[in-house]
Order: C-alpha cells, then sequence, then structure tokens
C-alpha cells in the first residue's frame, strides 16, 4: 500500500498502478459509486471511480472529515438497530406520538425527556402545541386517559411556520445554527446564514438568539395546524436529525475535553521539570502545579458526571 505523501503528492500515472488502485476525487458519484467508494476508503485508503481520466489527491482534511461522517452514522444507526429490536418502551411508545419539533414548548429540551417525563408521571400529556388537539388524543389513547385541552402556560395550536433569514441583516454571528435542534441553518462565522427548508421544524428557538432580529416565521401551512400540517416522515426525519446532532456534539465535546487534558498534562510536566531557584520560585511552582492539578481532577470528575449521565439520563424540565 502507498503511503498517504504519495497521494498528497503531484498526480499518479494511471500507468502505475493495477487497475484496482487508480484513484482520484469525483463529483459525479452515484450513491452506488459512493458506497463503493466508501467501502475502498477504509480498507485501502483512498478513493476508486474509473470514469474520468484525470488522476486528482484526495485532501486529507476531506477524507478525516467523511471518516468522521461515516464513524458517528455508524454508531448512530447501529443504537438505532439495536434499540428497535427491543421491546419498545412506554416512553418509546410515547415519543413516536409526538411531532419530534424538538421546540421545547412542553418544557423539557427535547421530545425524548418529555416522553420520559409522561411516561413517569411527572408530565401531563398536554403540553405539546406542535401536535394539537390531535396529539393529545393519540397520547390519552396509549395512555388510557381522559382528553384535556392543550396547556395554555405551554403555547397555543397553530399553523407550521418555517424560519427565514435576512440575508442583508445577517452578521453571520453563528448562534442561530447553535440553537437550532435539527441542524437546519448552514453557514459559518462573518458568513451569510441560510435556513434548509424541508429541515426546519418552525421551533423558532433561532429567533430569540438573533442579536439583529433578521429571523423571521412564515407561515407554511394556512389553514392546517398540529398533525394536518406534520407528517410522520417529517416527524421521523427530525427525530434522526436531532439525534445525529446530539450525536455530533457529544463527539465533539470528547474531542474537545481530551485535547485540553492533554494539554493540561503537558503543562504540569513542564512545571514539575522547571528547576526552582529560590523559596519565591517554588512557592510559584507548587502554586501552578496545585491550580493545573485541581483543573485536571475537575475535569475527572465532570467526565464521570457525564460518563452516569448518559448511562441513567434523566428527564429534566427548563
Amino acid at each position: 500500500m502507498r503511503s498517504l505523501r504519495d497521494f498528497l503528492g503531484a498526480p499518479l500515472a494511471r500507468s502505475h498502478l493495477s487497475e484496482d488502485r487508480r484513484i482520484h476525487q469525483s463529483q459525479f458519484l452515484t450513491p452506488d459509486d459512493a458506497h463503493e467508494s466508501l467501502c475502498r476508503l477504509t480498507g485501502k485508503g483512498f478513493f476508486i471511480d474509473r470514469r474520468i481520466p484525470h488522476v486528482r489527491p484526495v485532501s486529507r482534511i476531506i477524507r478525516l472529515q467523511i471518516l468522521r461522517v461515516v464513524r458517528d452514522a455508524f454508531h448512530y444507526l447501529r443504537s438505532f438497530t439495536v434499540s428497535s429490536s427491543a421491546v419498545p418502551s412506554l416512553a418509546d411508545q410515547i415519543e413516536n406520538l409526538l411531532p419530534q419539533t424538538q421546540c421545547s414548548k412542553c418544557g423539557y429540551p427535547a421530545c425524548r425527556p418529555y416522553a420520559e417525563a409522561i411516561a413517569e408521571g411527572s408530565a401531563s400529556y398536554n403540553q405539546c402545541p406542535p401536535g394539537g388537539a390531535e396529539g393529545i388524543a393519540r397520547l390519552a389513547q396509549l395512555l388510557e386517559r381522559p382528553l384535556l385541552p392543550l396547556n395554555p402556560a405551554n403555547g397555543v395550536e397553530r399553523s407550521r411556520t418555517r424560519a427565514v433569514i435576512d440575508e442583508a441583516v445577517c452578521i453571520g454571528c453563528t448562534l442561530c445554527i447553535q440553537a437550532c435542534p435539527v441542524d437546519a441553518i448552514v453557514g459559518a462565522a462573518k458568513q451569510l446564514h441560510t435556513v434548509l427548508a424541508d429541515a426546519c421544524t418552525g421551533c423558532d428557538l433561532c429567533v430569540a438568539p438573533c442579536p439583529v432580529d433578521c429571523i423571521a416565521m412564515v407561515e407554511v401551512s394556512p389553514g392546517k395546524t398540529g398533525w394536518d400540517a406534520w407528517s410522520q416522515q417529517q416527524a421521523d426525519t427530525a427525530r434522526a436529525q436531532h439525534d445525529f446532532r446530539s450525536l455530533r456534539l457529544r463527539r465533539e465535546k470528547e474531542e474537545n475535553d481530551a485535547r485540553l487534558a492533554a494539554k493540561a498534562a503537558a503543562k504540569l510536566k513542564e512545571v514539575e521539570s522547571a528547576h526552582a531557584l529560590s523559596p519565591q520560585e517554588k512557592a510559584e511552582q507548587d502554586r501552578k502545579k496545585a491550580i493545573i492539578q485541581a483543573a485536571i481532577e475537575r475535569a475527572r470528575l465532570k467526565k464521570e458526571q457525564a460518563a452516569a449521565t448518559d448511562t441513567n439520563p434523566s428527564a429534566k424540565p427548563h
């Protein structure tokens, strides 16, 4: 197998490679081609496509990004397959009946915590405005409870809306991107943002953080509310997007924590190896060591608490 350096240098001549090792990057891959390419990527370290004569090296950064996305998707689909094969719990059944807008109007950070709270009896089943009267009826039938009106403290049933960004006013602060629970907003720092219309759930969570008030919620289902304005397919897609985003954020946090821990350990090693020449320098060295050790200990405890939360998640309202 050729080293990575070979692929980051000049294009390789096709005559120097066997038929099954010719490489280049194509922007016209079909799904079957992409699947084959990913399989070969994980096995041999490069893409294969024989339709375009020029050989192009694949960027190392792009390759690593693709591998991360594929890894996250694999772990998400694997967990979904395992959980779906088991007998669904009451919380699972309740969650399946929620519209999955992840709007937090119910008083919980997402649909799943709300479903768990209903199953535990700590929340009522009439706190979901996007589901409306039909959503309450579905939950009441599952729970064998009487019909209740929507709790006005959680909002009102209304037509479905979609976020629209005024690009002439947007300053590219990324606060709306961070607030969106389904990754329906794309953009970068100091660049214009835009909303993916098909992915937006109308949760309103991007409106409040915007410092220049450039986001408007536009009605997209006039005369239709609740489940009449929202399909089960859209709910399933929103749920998958939210779960995948949660997985991505957790992975990014773990990687950042690992970087900080490694940096702190290196700094502690540097301080310990320094030679103190005077009592004052020795005292300063001890002070720095204590600060770094305390930071490392806090990070360790925080990691343990996060692991315990993942093992035994609890539904906590806002």
